[in-house]
């Protein structure tokens, strides 16, 4: 046993890697000296690794993290041994976490292994060791300290542009925030200062209102810098005691009667928009509504001189002017609703009062069809820019609008249904039509040929078409059957020489016309050499008609050829003026919408020029397909860039959401995002639609809360107010009325209790008088 021991211990210091790496396999677990006196002293790395892998205790493996050979498959050696019981300082080992941030599958685990390292250089570089760019930049998301995100924006420089840009944005966010935070400092002093308003000053309240929306949102702004440099580690300031320091409002003269003054104007102008709604839903007459609405603005210009007129005189509460513009507003509204259906009378009755076409007078589906379009969507034109609301009984030229579109709608279907049973005889009548050409019924056949043509005059185009090359595949055959009947009797060659004068006289489409012709002269061909004067006579006569067969088709290849060079100069035109605009655009400050505009123009008009010689287009096409991708990859980088500026309005959006600021701080922050959105460039349509759709969710759900929160608000509101009403009221029966009883005490006490939880001042007030009244009442019954 000795020998064998020392022979291992021998081996384990042999000249040769393999003999140590051997006599290691040979060792028992038992042997962690041996294992850490190798994994420590030894000059190999590989026989380090090998003794290392069987190492179980803590100690060597933990000086191995200083090791740069061997510090990384330590800390995974480590980590498969550590537990709870392990040390501390042996599971907080800066390299043992950075193992455990390279190797997490969870960013919460690698952002906690991050955290846990002190150094911020160190856990820069262990985030930097993720071998995922999105799990670096979710541990970097969740890293708010200043000295951390220093350290992290130097070691990402060059590394990771991501983590660089938010470590950088994190910074100038916390510098911009301690800038804001100096300003705001300095503003509350000058508002204060402000807030020193003579009472017997005539515009007293409103540069006190003006002065107080102006401190709301200034404290507001206080504590939304407040909160982004929590995030930082500031502590924020105390906003309920900067709130305390605004000197309290005065009560300037007169202002009791001005107020009401303008509450009443207010009432008469809100009682307007209800009296000129009623008036327009007692008649659909556009005459009676628009003079109605017409007096009702007259009555509001009279209110608006007397509001005017006090108002110059004292500034009325931002409340009632508030007021008074959304009265305004309705009557206005409802005013405009009603002249705009007037002016659009004219059309309407043009609209209503043409005469639909009858489908049995159209010449073709095609024209019909389209004039019914037509005229639908113009009716739907004008239903739409008649923009009538939802609470206001239709007028009778809308009406009649919505009446004759469903009338279109109805002829379109009755036409549609017409085509589609003209279709089906047609196909009827040609399926009869081949019967007749395999019965060799050569007459019946010609005569169903012609009712064919003659139905197929009356369908849509494109339904056509397909008949039409049926019915020519079956007219050869009955040009064939017809020749067997006719030339059954006379010589072949004379049947020939009538075909191409056929064909001359009623010629084909031009490439059927060619193909017509050289099919004919392949079959005369056929026939041989001619041997007679008369067959030469019918040779003549053969090459005559052929002669002028063909002329149709000489011409159109000589017109098409034409056309072909003409198009390809404007390819080159097209490749020309893309080129120049490609040279001269200033590709940094471009207007990416009509970069779009030009791109797909360019496109269009290069498949408007067709068709090409195709050997000559070759190569315009390479430069054609070269530019365009081109300018595509810029508009694709431009459009990249504008869908990541919207990603990330929609993540601000997120996290405006989820946060714990106020509902208006987080309303308004959302309106900035909704601007901010606007002024993003563009992006496809239906990229953006997802995008909008996305962003949309995010600031409905803020709006809503903000509801919320209003209502929640004025409820409180109201039940202060009452509670102070109660007060006023117990107090004053508490002094004047002799004959107050403890039972109207108690029913004060019932409904001061029905209010729910109220201020703690106010609900100290009501205990106070309750109490007092209590005594009073007590008193009361001792003297009767």
């Amino acid at each position: 046993m000795l020998r064998n021991l020392l022979k291992h211990r021998t081996r384990l210091d042999a000249p040769d890697p393999n003999a140590r790496i051997t006599a290691l396999a040979e060792l028992g677990d038992d042997a962690q000296d041996d294992f850490a006196r190798v994994f420590l002293d030894d000059s190999d790395t590989a026989v380090r690794l090998t003794a290392m892998a069987r190492l179980t205790r803590l100690p060597p493996l933990v000086q191995g993290l200083d090791d740069a050979d061997v510090a990384a498959p330590a800390a995974e050696r480590l980590r498969t041994l550590i537990d709870d019981d392990t040390p501390p300082e042996v599971r907080l080992h800066p390299a043992l976490l950075r193992a455990e941030v390279a190797s997490a599958e969870d960013a919460e685990v690698a952002a906690r292994a991050a955290a846990a390292i002190a150094d911020v250089d160190m856990r820069a570089a262990a985030i930097l060791s993720a071998p995922r760019a999105s799990m670096r930049l979710a541990i970097a998301e969740t890293m708010w300290d200043v000295d951390a995100l220093t350290a992290l924006a130097k070691r990402a420089r060059g590394a990771d542009s991501a983590l660089l840009r938010l470590a950088r944005e994190r910074l100038a966010a916390h510098r911009a925030a301690l800038k804001a935070r100096e300003q705001e400092d300095e503003l509350t002093e000058e508002t204060l200062r402000a807030a020193a308003i003579d009472a017997r000053d005539p515009h007293y309240e409103a540069r006190r209102n003006a002065l107080e929306r102006r401190w709301r949102d200034h404290l507001d702004a206080i504590a939304n810098t407040d909160r982004i440099l929590a995030r930082y580690g500031v502590a924020p300031r105390d906003v309920a005691a900067l709130r305390r320091r605004l000197p309290e409002r005065q009560t300037p003269a007169g202002a009791a009667a001005a107020k009401e003054m303008w509450k009443a104007l207010v009432e008469r102008a809100e009682a307007l928009a209800p009296a000129l709604l009623e008036a327009i839903s007692e008649t659909p007459s556009i005459d009676d509504a628009l003079a109605r609405a017409e007096a009702a603005k007259a009555q509001w210009e009279a209110l608006a001189a007397e509001w005017s007129a006090l108002a110059n005189a004292q500034p009325p509460a931002p409340a009632l002017s508030a007021q008074w513009r959304a009265a305004s507003d309705v009557v206005a509204a409802r005013a405009a609703d009603i002249e705009r259906a007037a002016a659009l009378r004219q059309a309407v009755d043009a609209a209503v009062g043409e005469e639909l076409p009858a489908l049995e007078s159209a010449e073709n589906a095609d024209a019909y069809q389209r004039d019914l379009a037509r005229r639908r969507k113009a009716v739907e034109q004008l239903i739409a820019r008649h923009r009538w609301p939802d609470d206001i009984p239709e007028p009778e030229q809308l009406t009649l609008l919505r009446q004759r579109q469903q009338a279109l709608v109805e002829a379109i279907e009755q036409g549609d249904s017409a085509t589609t049973a003209l279709a089906d005889e047609v196909a009827a009548a040609l399926t009869d039509l081949k019967r007749c050409v395999e019965a060799g019924e050569a007459r019946q056949a010609a005569g169903r040929e012609r009712e064919i043509r003659d139905l197929i005059k009356r369908l849509p185009r494109t339904k056509a078409q397909r008949f039409q090359a049926e019915l020519a595949q079956v007219g050869g055959a009955i040009r064939q059957l017809r020749a067997w009947r006719q030339y059954a009797e006379t010589p072949r060659r004379e049947a020939l020489c009538r075909e191409m004068e056929e064909l001359a006289e009623q010629p084909l489409a031009a490439d059927a016309q060619t193909e017509a012709v050289r099919a004919l002269r392949a079959r005369w061909n056929a026939l041989g050499g001619v041997n007679s004067r008369r067959d030469g006579a019918l040779k003549k006569r053969f090459d005559d008609a052929a002669e002028r067969a063909f002329a149709p088709c000489r011409a159109h290849y000589q017109a098409l050829s034409e056309q072909r060079a003409f198009n390809l100069q404007q390819r080159r035109s097209i490749i020309e003026a893309l080129e120049n605009y490609v040279a001269r655009n200033d590709w940094e400050h471009a207007d990416w919408r009509g970069v779009e505009t030009v791109l797909r123009q360019a496109r269009t008009e290069w498949r408007n020029y067709h068709p090409v010689e195709r050997k000559a287009d070759r190569a315009l096409r390479s430069r054609f397909e070269q530019l365009t991708e081109r300018i595509h990859k810029m508009l694709k980088e431009a459009w990249d860039r504008n869908v990541n500026a919207k990603e990330a309005l929609i993540a601000e959006a997120a996290k405006v959401r989820e946060s714990g600021a106020q509902a208006t701080a987080k309303a308004n922050t959302v309106k900035a995002l909704q601007r901010r959105w606007k002024e993003v460039g563009p992006v496809p349509r239906r990229v953006d639609q997802r995008l909008w759709k996305r962003f949309r969710v995010e600031c409905d759900a803020v709006f809503e809360a903000r509801a919320g929160a209003m209502d929640r608000h004025r409820q409180r509101r109201s039940a202060i107010d009452e509670a102070e009403s109660l007060i006023s009221e117990l107090e004053r029966r508490t002094d004047l009325d002799p004959a107050l009883g403890r039972a109207t005490v108690a029913e004060y006490r019932s409904r001061f209790d029905a209010l729910g939880t109220l201020p703690k001042a106010l609900q100290r007030r009501t205990e106070n008088t309750i109490r007092d009244a209590d005594r009073a009442a007590v008193d009361n019954q001792r003297t009767t």
